[in-house]
């Protein structure tokens, strides 16, 4: 059984140690622009209304450059074939 599979997507998950949920699961979808610029898109699973839509780059003096990110999500994209 997967991690994902367990979880109750946008419901908190029970806190360590008796403490309280602090961390809620969303679905989020990425793909690759294409001026290689990444989208990403949250969507609440109860509403399917969509909470935020940003975009991450590798360009330096970008106000939306975050290298590790942008990194992270092309090798899953990668991964998947969608690069």
């Amino acid at each position: 059984m997967t991690v994902i599979s367990r979880l109750q997507i946008g419901k908190s998950v029970a806190g360590k140690k008796g403490k309280a949920p602090r961390a809620v699961y969303r679905s989020v979808g990425i793909w690759k622009r294409n001026d290689g610029t990444i989208s990403m898109t949250c969507v609440n699973p109860v509403t399917e209304h969509k909470e935020f839509h940003t975009t991450i780059n590798n360009r330096p003096g970008s106000i939306r450059y975050h290298p590790n990110l942008f990194e992270k999500l092309k090798d899953i994209l990668k991964t998947e074939g969608r690069w």
